[in-house]
């Protein structure tokens, strides 16, 4: 009854963690979609009742249970009734139980995966209510995930999610992902739950493109792997941590490996471990260690260890959480170790989203022997993506007006496109046209048009800006590309910024807040992601580059942070630098009104200005000058 009585006091507890607010939201989206209404209504309204209710894995035990003692008001207690480690069912207070709900005040529920077999007879025949919950459906996914994140997962198909528990589904949709990055997860882990260890769908390397440096390395590797599966252990073969954004092919490029070299792939990830039986920690640790034992068997093999920002940063874990973490992080460098000390055959590569979020240990010399980012190609490393994806089907002339179009797309992206386009002309009985990729990389507009005129408004304002300063805007666009509402692209410049170019740049961007401010409805929270980099810059600016006051090297983002917040002298002067770009930038947008109000029209028209046409526009603006570090929100 312990648990049960943890529970009740969850009522009054504040929604503290992401990762639960999916899994609650999981939770009421599946109860709601197998209850009825009239049970719906007694769940609400009607006390004294014992409710059970099945769910499909013990996954969904914890969730299920406190969303039915949070979200309805009757239910005061709710049980767990599962088997123990050592397989016996728990045992639940049968005199208790109902002695509790013969005062008829409130109810009781029991959530377990297999009633029949884990509650008493006694139980189930009193049960004024049963609700069995099926495996998760894409409609399910789909709400709570809009529920819990704000993403809208339209894309999502029942297939997609198939064979996927609980975990993996929280594993793989995060708040503040692009929609995008949770589908590709979601159908990742569904990929890797189906044929975990089998390179039989993947690419060869020499099929995949828009890798750059990460390509250079693969190819050497295959050459390595290939050498060594031949009997040549002398040559070394060189670990990698591939890191970079969602859907820029970390995943693919492993697999890749694997089957040009002709070796297996042994495939792994955090959430994999997590969801090891019952989820307890010796059958974690058990489970990441069982995979270095099944590489060993199966070497030469490439052994690929997705997701690793699902390993914590200890130091940043309360003492709780660095109990339970600590055990698994030592497992996990143990048996890194031991590879790279021993020297089997085996290939070892991690991926990971965020590496800043990696346990520093993870990182330290002698684990990973280069750290490879991965980031979306460039719009030449994109046409050779489509390219080798659509083969003869479009002209290289369409293929390049795709490419510049969707400039900054990654290639899973790129793929969502052609497949979409693909099936769409095949459901229409013909070959792919150049117009089914267009709707698909930019797809018919669906927002007013006072939206759109805010959308163009901020980023001319950009665009203008950084033109009137001399620097080369290669193109702006009010394409929603779901993750932004639009984007103005400035050519690099410096690698090795003065303090006047950071002045150059923070006046850049503040150039869409002022223009909302002179010619929109004012400053709104549009400019939010511009502010929050501003900040960062010119605090950067006197901590950590000297090249104010302050000689003090200061460079850790948290330490920026906190310093803003407790030197209120230090903010002051962090303030005084923005407000002076503000300034400056309010001064260009002015000058050059009927400029941005002609761009805005023409923006507005046409979703995207580039080349000779946008050239033209800002033609008598444009100041002598070079480029400086692109301004994109």
């Amino acid at each position: 009854m312990a648990e049960a009585r943890k529970l009740n006091t969850a009522k009054a507890e504040d929604e503290t963690v992401d990762r639960w607010s999916l899994e609650r939201a999981l939770a009421a989206s599946a109860l709601r979609s197998a209850a009825s209404t009239a049970d719906l209504r007694r769940l609400t309204d009607e006390p004294g009742l014992l409710v059970i209710v099945a769910v499909p894995s013990t996954a969904w035990l914890a969730p299920m249970t406190r969303h039915l003692v949070v979200d309805f008001p009757p239910i005061d207690e709710a049980h767990h009734a599962r088997r123990s480690s050592r397989g016996r069912p728990t045992t639940l207070d049968v005199p208790e139980i109902t002695h509790d709900l013969s005062g008829g005040a409130r109810s009781i529920a029991i959530v377990s995966t297999d009633p029949q077999a884990l509650i008493s007879a006694e139980l189930l025949a009193a049960a004024d209510l049963t609700i069995e919950i099926g495996r998760p459906t894409a409609t399910i996914v789909r709400r709570a995930a809009y529920r819990a994140t704000g993403q809208r997962l339209r894309a999502l198909r029942d297939a997609d999610i198939d064979g996927l528990d609980l975990d993996d589904i929280v594993a793989a949709i995060r708040k503040g992902a692009t929609s995008t990055a949770s589908l590709h997860r979601l159908r990742r882990a569904k990929m890797r739950r189906a044929s975990p260890s089998e390179t039989s769908g993947a690419l060869r390397l020499d099929d995949l493109a828009g890798l750059g440096e990460a390509g250079e390395w693969a190819r050497r590797t295959v050459d390595d792997l290939v050498a060594v599966k031949s009997g040549d252990l002398d040559r070394k073969l060189q670990s990698a941590l591939l890191y970079g954004p969602p859907g820029c092919g970390k995943s693919e490029l492993m697999r890749a490996i694997a089957k040009s070299a002709g070796v297996r792939l042994v495939s792994t990830s955090v959430a994999d471990w997590l969801g090891h039986k019952d989820g307890a920690l010796g059958d974690v640790v058990q489970a990441a260690t069982s995979v270095f034992q099944e590489a060993l068997v199966k070497a030469p093999c490439v052994l690929a260890i997705d997701e690793l920002d699902a390993v914590p940063d200890r130091a940043r874990l309360s003492s709780r959480g660095r109990d339970w973490w600590t055990p698994l992080v030592t497992a996990l460098l143990t048996e890194i170790d031991k590879i790279r000390r021993t020297r089997p055959p085996i290939l070892l590569i991690g991926a990971t989203n965020q590496v800043d979020r990696l346990d520093p240990a993870l990182l330290r010399p002698g684990r990973f022997d280069r750290k490879i980012a991965m980031g979306p190609p460039d719009e030449a490393g994109l046409r050779e993506i489509l390219r080798t994806m659509l083969g003869a089907a479009l002209d290289r002339k369409s293929i390049a007006r795709i490419a510049a179009l969707g400039r900054g797309a990654t290639g899973a992206t790129a793929r969502s496109w052609v497949d979409a386009a693909v099936a769409k002309a095949r459901a229409a009985g013909r070959g792919i046209h150049v117009d089914d990729l267009l709707a698909e990389v930019a797809p018919p507009e669906t927002r007013s048009r006072e939206e759109v005129r805010a959308v163009a408004i901020h980023e001319t304002g950009h665009a203008v800006v950084a033109a009137a300063l001399g620097l080369a805007v290669s193109r702006i666009s009010t394409i929603d590309a779901g993750d932004t509402e639009g984007a103005t692209w400035v050519e690099t410049r410096s690698r090795f910024p003065t303090a006047a170019e950071i002045d150059t740049t923070l006046t850049t961007m503040f150039g869409g807040r002022v223009a909302d401010e002179i010619l929109g409805k004012g400053a709104n929270v549009g400019a939010a992601v511009d502010l929050e980099r501003a900040t960062t810059l010119a605090a950067a600016a006197r901590l950590a580059f000297g090249l104010r006051d302050d000689l003090l090297h200061r460079g850790d983002p948290k330490e920026l942070r906190r310093a803003l917040a407790e030197d209120p002298k230090l903010a002051a002067a962090v303030e005084a630098d923005l407000k002076r770009c503000l300034e400056r930038a309010s001064t260009i947008v002015r000058k050059h009104q009927e400029t941005v109000e002609e761009i805005v029209g023409r923006l507005i028209q046409r979703r995207l200005l580039d080349g000779p046409e946008l050239g033209a526009l800002l033609a008598e603006i444009t100041t002598a000058g070079r480029s400086l570090p692109h301004v994109r929100k």
